[in-house]
């Protein structure tokens, strides 16, 4: 799968999403910019982000997950969280589980369930779409 998005987009069906590696997902991510304002993200299309929230702390263990408002998601985490819970990164999830893409290639780092460590792959991702704290 090489070229641009469309090309990568032609290539993936149903049964070849769980194929799709790290350079693909790069070709189909599509970063927005972060914001803490629970009202930026209901202008925007589609209705589904995939966002990165990071615990404070040097180790904060990183979570990813999917919202249709990742600002209201920090604020409801935040609530049974004891540690400080910073937006660090969010793309849009359009055609694609995204998500679902994201999490099979992080499973080496998984801590549990949508909570992981840092990894290199999972650094380059926030490199890439967001920004590291």
């Amino acid at each position: 799968m090489k070229g641009e998005k469309g090309d990568v987009m032609k290539c993936v069906n149903e049964h070849s999403v769980l194929r799709i590696g790290f350079k693909e997902l790069l070709l189909l991510a599509d970063p927005v910019p972060i914001s803490y304002d629970k009202d930026y993200y209901r202008g925007l299309s589609p209705r589904t982000f995939v966002y990165f929230v990071r615990e404070a702390g040097e180790n904060g263990a990183i979570k990813v997950g999917e919202s249709w408002n990742p600002a209201l998601r920090v604020k409801s985490l935040q609530v049974g969280n004891p540690r400080k819970l910073r937006l660090i990164a969010v793309i849009k999830e359009e055609r694609l589980p995204i998500e679902r893409i994201i999490h099979r290639l992080l499973d080496d780092s998984r801590i549990q369930g949508e909570w992981f460590a840092m990894s290199p792959i999972l650094e380059e991702m926030i490199r890439l779409w967001g920004r590291l704290l």
